[in-house]
């Protein structure tokens, strides 16, 4: 299909078709964008796969057949609520010929079959006392983010419901504990996230090339965080570390987020002129070659991609305990990086401690990198497939 709404016909009618629900796939595009689009091509091979979503890069495109419901891309509940209006009556017409629905959250109104879990709203929640809504930021981005975080709340526990006959596809294993315990009477499978590890390799050249194109030093330190929602990720608190470091140390962000907000943190701090947002890369794995340290402030993450593609480019990472970073890490004594609580002193500590030793911060990032291994795509793949003719099979 080209992104003009109209839709390519079937390449198959022989092979299942399965209709997968994304709000975006896209092999350039941040974490779980990315992922979707390398599980729909993969998926391509076997079944005659149907993409709805607002949008899908043409490589994808190209071995499926998309329908594009235009939706706007701001403010981010009102793609939210118009996304789930249209994509459910698309759906619903879709499902006559469909063996198998498969949303990557939880984001239609329709009765489906598999749902992937990236990020449990309910443990979200939990892990916030309750509150929809940061603690921190304008007035206007904690009313979207706390309206977001409503409705998807309400989708999730409707989509989840034991009578709603889905099953849920767990991220993670964090995140297979979090649904057996938010929604312990839905059935549950686990699909480890994998990341491309032809494409997520150490290359120093490449980063000492990216460096000097931004005009950075080679005494600089660079610290890198990678990924959206930043006040749940803990910008905001990275900023506040930067002022303890050496004024040496730079903080680069690549994702899409407040940008003013950051801005007017780190004018405040006085570190204005040592935060750089870049904005959203296609070639984010040079930027992971061209930093001293991964670091993720994270509040909560089920699984956490970037953490995984920082550690099989073996750049040294300080991380709070979420998702698959206790994994990756360790327990005391770090064996793959650098694991700290959730503060603005813990962060400056953990991160000065890697700076100060490159040598033993590089030690860690090659057992973080082994361990890493475990998550890879065709794992992924692979798993999805059997879990798709385990439900196709079942089927009355």
């Amino acid at each position: 299909m080209g992104l003009t709404g109209s839709v390519v016909p079937s390449r198959s009618s022989v092979r299942p078709l399965i209709v997968v629900v994304a709000h975006r796939f896209d092999l350039n595009g941040q974490g779980m964008e990315r992922l979707h689009a390398h599980l729909a091509r993969a998926m391509s091979t076997t079944y005659d796969v149907h993409l709805l979503t607002g949008w899908a890069d043409p490589e994808t495109s190209s071995v499926t057949t998309v329908h594009r419901i235009p939706i706007p891309s701001r403010p981010v509940p009102l793609r939210f609520a118009l996304f789930a209006m249209m994509a459910s009556i698309r759906l619903a017409w879709l499902r006559k010929k469909a063996v198998l629905i498969h949303t990557c959250g939880a984001i239609v109104f329709n009765r489906v079959d598999l749902v992937t879990v990236h990020l449990c709203q309910a443990a979200l929640v939990d892990e916030n006392h309750g509150r929809y809504r940061p603690a921190t930021g304008t007035w206007s981005s904690k009313l979207n983010t706390g309206l977001l975080k409503w409705m998807a709340l309400k989708f999730e526990r409707r989509s989840l419901s034991p009578r709603r006959g889905a099953s849920a596809a767990a991220v993670s294993e964090p995140g297979l504990l979090e649904l057996e315990k938010f929604y312990p009477e839905t059935p549950r499978r686990l699909t480890e996230n994998g990341v491309d590890a032809s494409q997520f390799r150490p290359n120093h050249e490449r980063g000492v090339a990216l460096r000097a194109s931004l005009g950075v030093s080679k005494e600089t330190k660079v610290l890198l965080a990678v990924g959206g929602d930043w006040v749940l990720r803990g910008i905001p608190l990275l900023v506040d570390a930067l002022r303890e470091l050496d004024d040496g140390v730079e903080l680069w962000i690549v994702g899409r987020g407040n940008r003013g907000m950051v801005k007017s943190l780190a004018t405040s701090a006085g570190v204005g002129q040592r935060v750089r947002m870049l904005g959203q890369r296609s070639d984010v794995v040079d930027f992971y070659r061209a930093a001293d340290v991964f670091v993720q402030a994270s509040a909560y993450e089920t699984f956490s991609l970037v953490i995984v593609e920082a550690a099989l480019v073996e750049v040294p990472i300080v991380s709070t305990p979420v998702g698959v970073a206790p994994f990756l890490l360790g327990e005391p004594p770090f064996e793959g990086g650098v694991l700290v609580d959730r503060s603005v002193e813990a962060l400056a500590s953990g991160l000065r401690a890697s700076l100060n030793d490159p040598d033993e911060s590089q030690v860690r990032a090659k057992r973080a990198a082994s361990r890493a291994q475990r998550f890879t795509l065709s794992h992924l793949e692979a798993t999805v497939g059997e879990l798709y003719d385990e439900l196709i099979g079942a089927r009355p």
